[in-house]
C-alpha cells in the first residue's frame, strides 16, 4: 500500500509537465469479510481544502481545523456518496460514510481542533449471499478541485492477495468478477501443488516413505493413507473446527521425516507396514498444510471447493515427486542389482541427514529459541544429532524385530550427523545463518 501511494505521489508530482502542483490521492480500501463489507476512504486536507463546494476555514485564520471538517461533513459526506459508490450484481449500495479519524495531526487551534493532513471516512453493509461481480465507479474531486486526483483502491478479502487498482480522469470505472466455484478449485490447486514441491520437508517424508514399500501396492496404499490423513486434519484446520500451532507441528512433522527413515532402515521394505506411519503422521503433516493455507486464506464465496482443490493439488505434487522416484529406484534395482544396496543405503543417508538438520533447525527456532549458545548452523546440527541418536535408539524396540541388525543404524546415524556437522561448518564458514 505504501509503494502504491509513493508511486501516486510521484505521478502527480511531475503531472502536467513538471507542474508545481502537490500530487492529490486519496485511497479507498474495501474489505469483504464473512458478514459485511467494511470501506475505508482516506483523503488528504489539501484536496478537500482546493474543492470549492464548501468552504472549511471558516474563521479565516489560514488553517483547517478538525472542528471545522466535523462542522463541513455532512456536505462532504453527501458529495462523496455522489462521486463514489459500489454496485453488487448490478444493485448500487447506499453507504453513509462517517468520519473515523484523523492522521498527521499538529497543533491545537483557537477553535478547540487541530490541524490534520488526513481524515479517513468509514462506511459499511451487509455482505450479500452470494456475489458475482462488483463494480466501482469514483470521480471524486476530480471535476471539483483537481484533474490530476487519483484515487488508489485495495480490495482484501476475495482473492489470496489483495486486488490494486487506480481509478483518475481517464479511467473511472473498474469492475471486478468474484472468484467462482471452478475458478477457486483450479486457483488453490496449482496452490496446493506448488506448496509441496517447494516444501522440502513433506518432500523428504514421501522419501522416507519409500523406503518402506517393495510393490506397486505398497506404494499406493502408502500414498492413499498419507492423503486420506492429512485432508481430515486440513480441513478440520481450515475449517476451524480445531486446529494446532506452527511451534507444535514444524518441529514434530521433521521428527516424522527421521523416525519414518530409521524405522524403514531398520526393517526392510520387506517387513515394514508403511501406510501406517504414513496414515499416523500424516494427521500431523496435514496441520502443516493447514498453517500455509491459513495464511493464503480461502474465498468467502467458494470455501469448499478452495480446499478441495488445494487438497488436488498437494496430490498431484505428491504424485510428481514419487513416481519419478519410485520409477527410478525401480530402474536402478533392475539394472544395477549388484550395486542397489549400496544405493540404497546412501540414498537412506543423505534423507536421514537431511532429517537431522531439519529436527535440529524445527527445534532449535520453535522450541529452544535463542537458549543454545554458540552459532546457530552448530546448534542446529547437534540438536539434530541427538534427536537422530535417541531415535536409533527407541525405534528397535517399538517395532517388529527383523530385517538388517539394528547395530546397523548406529553408523549410519554418525554418518548423518557428520554430514550436517560439515553443512554447519561451511555455513559458518561462508557467513551463512542456518
Amino acid at each position: 500500500m505504501r509503494g502504491l501511494l509513493a508511486a501516486l505521489l510521484l505521478s502527480g508530482a511531475t503531472a502536467g509537465g513538471g507542474a508545481p502542483h502537490p500530487a492529490a490521492f486519496s485511497s479507498l480500501t474495501i474489505e469483504f469479510t464473512a458478514e459485511e463489507i467494511r470501506l475505508g476512504l482516506r483523503m488528504q486536507e489539501l484536496t478537500l481544502v482546493e474543492t470549492p463546494l464548501w468552504y472549511l476555514d471558516v474563521n479565516s485564520d489560514g488553517r483547517t481545523s478538525t472542528r471545522e471538517l466535523e462542522r463541513a461533513w455532512p456536505e462532504i459526506a453527501a458529495y462523496v456518496a455522489r462521486t463514489t459508490w459500489i454496485t453488487l450484481d448490478g444493485r448500487r449500495a447506499e453507504l453513509e460514510w462517517t468520519i473515523q479519524g484523523f492522521d498527521e495531526l499538529g497543533e491545537g487551534l483557537d477553535d478547540g481542533g487541530q490541524e490534520f493532513k488526513l481524515v479517513t471516512a468509514a462506511a459499511r453493509m451487509p455482505r450479500p449471499a452470494q456475489l458475482g461481480k462488483i463494480e466501482i465507479h469514483s470521480d471524486v474531486f476530480i471535476e471539483e478541485g483537481n484533474p490530476e486526483h487519483r484515487l488508489a483502491i485495495v480490495v482484501q478479502g476475495l482473492w489470496e492477495q489483495p486486488a490494486q487498482f487506480i481509478l483518475g480522469y481517464a479511467v473511472r470505472d473498474w469492475t471486478l468478477a468474484v472468484p467462482g466455484a471452478w475458478a477457486a478449485l483450479g486457483q488453490y490447486a496449482w496452490l496446493g501443488f506448488e506448496h509441496v514441491l517447494a516444501g522440502w520437508d513433506h518432500l523428504a517424508f514421501l522419501a522416507a516413505l519409500l523406503f518402506g514399500v517393495a510393490s506397486l501396492g505398497g506404494m499406493l496404499a502408502a500414498i492413499t493413507a498419507f492423503t486420506l490423513a492429512h485432508s481430515i486434519t486440513l480441513a478440520l484446520s481450515a475449517l476451524g473446527v480445531f486446529a494446532l500451532p506452527a511451534a507444535a507441528v514444524e518441529p514434530l512433522i521433521a521428527l516424522s521425516v527421521m523416525w519414518v527413515i530409521l524405522a524403514h532402515l531398520r526393517s526392510g521394505p520387506g517387513r515394514a507396514h508403511a501406510w501406517i506411519p504414513a496414515f499416523a503422521f500424516g494427521l500431523l503433516h496435514g496441520f502443516g498444510f493447514a498453517g500455509v493455507l491459513g495464511e493464503i486464506g480461502l474465498p468467502q464465496e467458494a470455501r469448499l471447493s478452495g480446499l478441495l482443490g488445494f487438497n488436488l493439488g498437494v496430490e498431484a505434487g505428491q504424485l510428481a515427486f514419487v513416481l519419478p522416484a519410485a520409477a527410478l529406484a525401480l530402474a536402478a534395482r533392475r539394472l544395477l542389482p549388484d550395486a542397489w544396496p549400496a544405493l540404497r543405503r546412501t540414498a537412506g543417508l543423505i534423507v536421514l541427514a537431511f532429517a537431522v538438520w531439519l529436527v535440529g533447525s524445527g527445534i532449535r527456532t520453535h522450541w529452544l529459541a535463542q537458549d543454545l549458545p554458540g552459532p546457530e548452523v552448530w546448534a542446529v546440527a547437534l540438536t539434530g544429532a541427538a534427536a537422530a541418536a535417541l531415535s536409533a535408539l527407541l525405534i528397535p524396540r517399538l517395532i517388529v524385530p527383523g530385517g538388517a541388525p539394528e547395530h546397523r543404524l548406529r553408523p549410519l546415524v554418525l554418518q548423518a550427523a557428520m554430514l550436517a556437522g560439515f553443512y554447519a561448518a561451511g555455513a559458518s564458514l561462508a557467513g551463512l545463518r542456518g
